[in-house]
């Protein structure tokens, strides 16, 4: 509620770096709410608040016991026995499917994504070098078989 009496949407979100692993135990219901983000593991981790259409900046949550009464207690679990919203197991396969993209292409480091974009464009010019090897003895092999009948190719 609002001061002058309103209601609002109050939404509050908290923004940690993670591991797969960690959000797959957490979707599936094997590790709790609470521990898939370890503040103390985990760095930076922020939040970003919104009430109604205003939306106040992120802010660097440097201790636990600044959110802690906003997150769940530990050994609350996804169960998938209450109604939700969203499909906890269609989720969990579009962040893997993802992830395993995000991963193929190597966007999280670069040096590794260069060298699978230097083999793909090797790989490639390889190819284009035998296709035109190819074409080139197509029309010598047509060239002779035409001088052979006495007709001419260029």
């Amino acid at each position: 509620m609002l001061k002058d009496n309103t209601k609002t949407d109050v939404i509050e979100i908290l923004i940690v770096e993670t591991t797969m692993l960690k959000i797959k135990k957490l979707l599936e219901g094997e590790e709790d709410i609470k521990n898939s983000f370890d503040i103390e593991e985990f760095k930076p981790v922020y939040r970003i608040g919104k009430i109604g259409n205003k939306i106040f900046p992120k802010k660097l949550v440097n201790n636990i016991k600044e959110i802690e009464n906003k997150i769940p207690m530990k050994n609350v679990f996804f169960d998938n026995k209450l109604p939700n919203k969203v499909n906890v197991k269609q989720t969990l396969h579009s962040i893997e499917s993802d992830y395993k993209n995000y991963n193929y292409f190597f966007i999280s480091d670069n040096t590794k994504m260069k060298e699978k974009i230097i083999k793909f464009v090797n790989g490639a010019e390889s190819e284009i070098n035998k296709f035109n090897e190819n074409q080139y003895n197509t029309k010598m092999l047509v060239k002779k078989l035409g001088e052979k009948n006495g007709s001419t190719y260029s």
